[in-house]
């Protein structure tokens, strides 16, 4: 009689064993794909498309509740802080695009405001990835640890973009390679986007 009472106790300890095996699996399972969700998930918000010029945007929005406007370029999602036609509205004299498409490397050049950092770095990794073509960073103060490079050092095939935090935002592309660049802060994530669209060719110029 008890040999019978211990089998059922094993077994009924094995089952509550396994049932407790598969809960484990399926919250480190839920868990995994929560961690995924949050790094690199993003949440369509519906009928929010956007068109411009034959490309279609998708209004997103990461777990961190940042929007995105999305498109695919080569089969490859691309995310842009604004629409093309927000970034027009970047009061702009000469052909950025010019500039960008005649060069073999670039510099830019700042007056190393912190708030410049970010939107440079995102640039000039755009430029590399879509256009590749590397750059440089440099400083536009005399006294900096960076070395100085100015718009008098610009060549056509080695632009110079001088940028600078302002109260209005200008862009002014010169033919020799220089881009002078006065910019509000509220603009910086628009200026990246003006330099992406141009260079993946969605604003042509």
């Amino acid at each position: 009689m008890s040999r019978k009472v211990s089998k059922r106790k094993l077994k009924a300890e094995l089952k509550e064993k396994r049932k407790k095996q598969i809960v484990s699996l399926v919250l480190a399972f839920l868990m995994v794909i929560s961690l995924v969700g949050i790094f690199f998930g993003d949440t369509s918000m519906g009928a929010q498309d956007f068109r411009y010029e034959g490309h279609r945007f998708e209004m997103v929005q990461n777990q961190f509740g940042e929007t995105f406007f999305r498109t695919r370029i080569n089969r490859e999602d691309v995310l842009f802080y604004a629409l093309p036609q927000d970034a027009l509205r970047l009061r702009t004299e000469g052909s950025l695009a010019q500039v960008i498409n005649n060069a073999q490397q670039f510099t830019f050049s700042t007056d190393e405001d912190p708030f410049l950092s970010q939107p440079v770095d995102e640039i000039r990794f755009g430029l590399l990835q879509y256009a590749n073509k590397p750059s440089s960073i440099a400083s536009l103060e005399s006294n900096s640890t960076l070395p100085t490079i100015t718009c008098a050092d610009a060549t056509v095939q080695h632009p110079v973009f001088e940028i600078i935090i302002a109260n209005q935002t200008d862009i002014v592309a010169h033919d020799t390679g220089c881009v002078q660049i006065a910019v509000r802060q509220i603009d910086l994530r628009v200026l990246r986007d003006r330099f992406l669209f141009t260079t993946l060719g969605i604003i042509e110029e």
